[in-house]
């Protein structure tokens, strides 16, 4: 239930990272590090090992 509600703003963010590096003459090294930066966040998002971290962090982000 909460793995689209993570993934739709990372979706987001790559489509408009993506937009960006068109216009900056496709700078690859730019576009390497943006993509870079959305899988390391990624990886940490999947990285939730036990539920109660997770539970954790739904909670921080519905005080939010």
């Amino acid at each position: 239930i909460f793995i689209p509600f993570i993934l739709q703003p990372m979706i987001q963010m790559l489509n408009i990272a993506i937009e960006n590096l068109r216009d900056i003459n496709n700078n690859y090294i730019w576009s390497g590090i943006i993509l870079l930066n959305v899988f390391l966040v990624l990886i940490n998002t999947f990285r939730v090992h036990s539920k109660k971290k997770l539970r954790h962090i739904i909670k921080i982000n519905f005080i939010r």
